[in-house]
Parts: C-alpha cells; structure tokens; sequence
C-alpha cells in the first residue's frame, strides 16, 4: 500500500477550510496571525501548498483545533492495491492483502491433507 501524498494534503486543506470557514474567520486574518501570505492559506487550503508540521501546528492553534482533527485516517490516504478474483460466476475486486491471506490458508490447508 502506497501513501497518496496528493491525497493527503487535499484532505488536510478541506479540513483546516471547513473549520476556518464555520469560525468565520477570513484567510486574510488567519494568514496575518501566523505571519504568512494569504496565498499561502488559499494554497494550503486547496492542497497545492505542503506546509511543513509546525505551520499545521500554528493553524490549529489559530483555529483553536488540535493537529488531530484534521489528519485524515490511513485508509484514507493509502491506495490498495487490487486484484480480479473469479468467485462463481461473478469476478470480484479485493485487496491483494486478503487474496495473499487466502491463498496462504488454502497452502497451509493443502499441506495438512
């Protein structure tokens, strides 16, 4: 499973958007009360821009928000890899980690007959 970092950041843009947008407060404020240009939160905001930790951290603080709250999830941001598997008459998608974990019951089953 490979980390989405395009993913990742657009998550994390919307998010810090969502909460800033419902306290009301403009980029304009919010990029003056880090020091930064209001560009920089409009970029951050759309995921164009990969701001390091401590600025997400200065963000937050602004936003009255921990870090947390806008992480997305693993799953999230992770893409899995899939593979076609024929099950009857229908062909299914799954993870190639549950195909793996199959085929390794079915070996473990064939050694034991």
């Amino acid at each position: 499973m490979s980390l989405n970092e395009d993913r990742l950041y657009a998550l994390i843009g919307e998010r810090l958007k969502s909460v800033r947008v419902r306290a009301g407060i403009p980029q304009t404020k919010l990029a003056a009360a880090i020091n930064h240009l209001r560009t920089s939160i409009s970029n951050i905001e759309a995921g164009r821009q990969r701001a390091p930790l401590y600025v997400l951290y200065e963000l937050c603080y602004q936003l009255d928000i921990e870090l947390v709250s806008i992480l997305p999830l693993d799953d999230e941001v992770r893409e899995i890899a899939r593979v076609h598997v024929p099950i009857d008459d229908n062909t299914e998608e799954l993870p190639v980690q549950v195909v793996e974990t199959i085929q390794e019951i079915l070996r473990a089953n064939t050694r034991k007959l």
